[in-house]
């Protein structure tokens, strides 16, 4: 299974991941999960570009990275937060909305995601863009 970021790339936004998962079975498994679960996630919204991203892994473009890193550092908060019987504690929701907002997006075409496609005409001096729309990608 590839992944969109790294364990290391998490714990650079998160550096209390540890109080985070204190308490975890498994912290280095819980965090893989977590990290796969946002790939996952991200991947479902860039779902009709699937031929193209397969090949990123942890290469993929800075601002999925970025998405995919909101939606884990997410999902490793609201664990403690349902622990605490406190589902709104997270301080991090807000940045998960604002990566779930741009997936959609991307999604739709309102946002565009700009990459080179594998394979691409050299000489065409074009760059091929993932759902053309007005706004470009910044998360």
């Amino acid at each position: 299974m590839s992944t969109w970021c790294t364990e290391g790339q998490l714990r650079e936004q998160l550096p209390d991941i540890d109080a985070l998962t204190e308490g975890a079975p498994n912290v280095a498994d819980y965090v893989t999960r977590k990290i796969q679960e946002a790939t996952d996630e991200a991947k479902s919204y860039l779902g009709r570009y699937y031929d193209f991203f397969t090949t990123w892994d942890s290469a993929c473009p800075d601002a999925v990275r970025n998405a995919v890193l909101a939606i884990a550092i997410q999902r490793i908060a609201m664990r403690r937060a349902r622990l605490m019987d406190d589902p709104d504690a997270s301080p991090y929701e807000r940045d998960y909305q604002r990566a779930i907002a741009w997936l959609r997006d991307v999604s739709s075409g309102k946002a565009e995601l700009a990459v080179d496609w594998p394979n691409r005409d050299e000489r065409g001096g074009h760059v091929a863009v993932i759902a053309g729309g007005s706004r470009k990608a910044s998360f």
